[in-house]
């Protein structure tokens, strides 16, 4: 059986005219040790939708996974269950679009994703939390994400006011 990794990644964000988000990005190793975080820095507002910055942030928490492993993708977001429960190629079947027949907000970044972990061997899949650790493991990443937002926008206030 392949080793089996686990993100966790929650973003957090602005709506409307301009949509910016912060992530919070954390990948453990299958003794459940954390290998690479994205939120050690400075937050800084991405522009973007919150899709867009999971994506992004998957994508990059996969170039620090071997080849030939499971990885488990947990998030606060629903749309990630519902867009990673299914495999890649029932995705691809599909041609990207959810259930409602309309094509998946930044198709071409999970494109890119289904892409990298078929050349690599790496079955990706999400689910909900089963385990006392991933429960907790979520929570820290979602209140990082909410925490780097208020400081990414601080610092962004601040820029405009000095």
């Amino acid at each position: 059986m392949a080793e089996e990794y686990k993100i966790y990644v929650s973003v957090s964000g602005r709506h409307g005219g301009w949509p910016a988000y912060v992530t919070a990005t954390s990948l453990h190793d299958p003794a459940e040790a954390e290998v690479w975080c994205d939120y050690g820095g400075l937050a800084k507002l991405r522009d973007g939708t919150q899709p867009f910055g999971i994506y992004q942030a998957i994508s990059l928490a996969l170039r620090q996974v071997p080849d030939d492993c499971r990885v488990l993708v947990f998030a606060p977001q629903s749309f990630v269950k519902d867009v990673f429960s299914v495999t890649r190629e029932e995705r691809q079947k599909a041609r990207y679009r959810g259930s409602n027949k309309k094509v998946r907000p930044n198709a071409d970044l999970l494109r890119s994703i289904d892409d990298e972990t078929e050349r690599r061997g790496i079955v990706l899949s999400s689910r909900d939390p089963e385990l006392h650790r991933e429960y907790e493991m979520l929570d820290a990443v979602r209140t990082a994400a909410a925490q780097r937002l208020i400081e990414a926008t601080q610092a962004a206030d601040n820029k405009f006011e000095a």
